[in-house]
């Protein structure tokens, strides 16, 4: 029984009473819905309808389109021997799409083209249908006579064709046909072909079939399909990585598949939306700027890759270069803190002119840039000469500063020295003065007194 009457019986339909919906969609094409038309899947038994030896009669469209295949030819089956879920045609089977490729929007009336994924797995080295409609439109196929000649994808009947190819005999492949701006690609496992086509789009609308063509019974499919999924638009490069990904862990295919086409399989790949680049230029002309606190700037140029100096001498900071540092991971917008390693109070008052500041190169065999020497042959014993000099030099400067620091240092002491003395005697003057002042006063009043004794004396003598 189908209530809804979408072409899917009740008892597999998850939303029986609505005719637009069959099967949630995952997530890797959930936000695709409206664009996707056909969503074939094997991974689910229930699926399509077969008889008890598995012979398949209808293969159901779960995208909830109705967009189903038929039996046509032969009897395709429902097979498990790959350790995957599958659909069998041995070279003489194909399936029959309900509907027309307008109706999937593979035809020149949708602009924005179409996109089409399949998981596959080819039997034989012999050419097949795996999808096509009229003589060479909208058509896939396993192409040539030997190992390696790959895929082809002819979108209209005029070449050139596009052609990716490679083995893809007795393996589970990941392939993806699109037309994008009136141009047409094909990828297997991620990895787009070189080969693109312009003016791709078609206006035949002949019935659509897998494993056949419209107009011959030659060069039927030999080998599994597992899953289809027809887009009428082209995707994002986003939203491709996204199926790619979804494709490739649903099937087992991460080994092979590299979801992102970086050159890195998704097996190894954490994050399939970073792209790892092979080919890059980055400008070797660059500007290290030194900003201080108080926003006042310095900025110098030089070149990625060289060894230079350079002297920012509104700060009284020297920056030295290494070659060795790679043109990609340069100093551009990097934050650097630069903070004296030691601030010695000198002098009196809490302020600058009586504070030093004293800092100290790594002096390490890191610090030298001679941990990585080695002398197992006379080029790396050359090359360890070298950076030992370089390091022996690096020395005796820090040495020289330590030394010009220690004179500095040395200074101040005797200059406090001196002060100190200096206070000394002034608080040894004021205390003479006023031992001065005390003496003369004890003079006074001593002499005070003795004339007062000798007046009162006179007096008495008188009486």
């Amino acid at each position: 029984m189908d209530h809804d009457g979408d072409g899917v019986p009740s008892s597999k339909d998850d939303y029986p009473n609505n005719v637009a919906k069959v099967k949630d969609l995952p997530d890797a094409f959930s936000s695709l819905s409206g664009n996707l038309k056909l969503w074939l899947d094997a991974s689910d038994a229930t699926a399509v309808e077969k008889d008890a030896s598995n012979n398949i009669s209808q293969w159901y469209d779960w995208s909830g389109n109705g967009n189903h295949a038929n039996a046509y030819d032969g009897t395709p089956e429902f097979k498990t021997n790959l350790g995957i879920n599958s659909i069998y045609f041995d070279g003489g089977d194909s399936l029959k799409l309900d509907s027309l490729p307008q109706v999937l929007g593979m035809t020149n009336e949708n602009v924005d083209g179409y996109e089409i994924y399949m998981a596959i797995n080819h039997e034989n080295t012999g050419p097949g249908f795996v999808l096509a409609a009229g003589l060479a439109h909208h058509e896939i196929h396993v192409q040539g006579t030997v190992e390696g000649d790959g895929i082809r994808f002819i979108p209209n009947y005029s070449p050139p064709y596009v052609d990716k190819g490679g083995n893809i005999k007795n393996e589970t492949i990941l392939l993806n046909a699109r037309v994008e701006n009136e141009t047409g690609y094909i990828a297997v496992d991620g990895q787009q072909s070189n080969v693109t086509k312009s003016g791709a789009l078609s206006s035949n609308n002949d019935t659509l079939y897998i494993g056949r063509r419209t107009t011959t019974e030659a060069y039927k499919y030999n080998g599994h399909i597992s899953e289809v999924l027809i887009f009428d638009k082209a995707l994002t490069s986003e939203d491709r990585v996204k199926i790619n990904a979804y494709l490739s862990e649903k099937w087992g295919l991460q080994s092979t598949v590299d979801s992102d086409d970086d050159g890195v399989v998704d097996a190894n790949d954490s994050d399939h939306n970073t792209q790892v680049l092979s080919q890059f230029a980055v400008p070797s002309n660059r500007t290290l700027t030194l900003t201080d606190t108080e926003g006042n700037s310095h900025s110098l140029d030089y070149v990625a890759g060289s060894s230079e100096t350079l002297n920012f001498s509104d700060f009284g900071i020297q920056v030295d270069l290494d070659s060795t540092y790679a043109p990609s991971s340069g100093l551009d917008s990097t934050n650097i803190e630069i903070a004296a390693s030691r601030d010695l109070q000198v002098g009196a008052d809490n302020d600058a002119n009586h504070q030093l500041q004293l800092g100290i190169s790594s002096v390490t065999a890191s610090g030298l840039r001679i941990d990585g020497c080695q002398v197992v042959d006379i080029d790396q014993a050359r090359a360890a000469i070298t950076s030992l000099d370089n390091a022996t030099d690096m020395v005796n400067q820090e040495r020289s500063y330590l030394g010009s620091m220690q004179n500095r240092l040395a200074f101040t002491m005797s200059n406090l020295t001196s002060q100190t003395q200096n206070i000394e005697a002034a608080r040894s003057s004021i205390q003479d003065t006023d031992f001065a002042a005390d003496a003369a006063d004890l003079a006074k009043h001593q002499i005070l007194a003795q004339s007062a004794t000798a007046m009162l004396a006179q007096a008495s003598a008188i009486s």
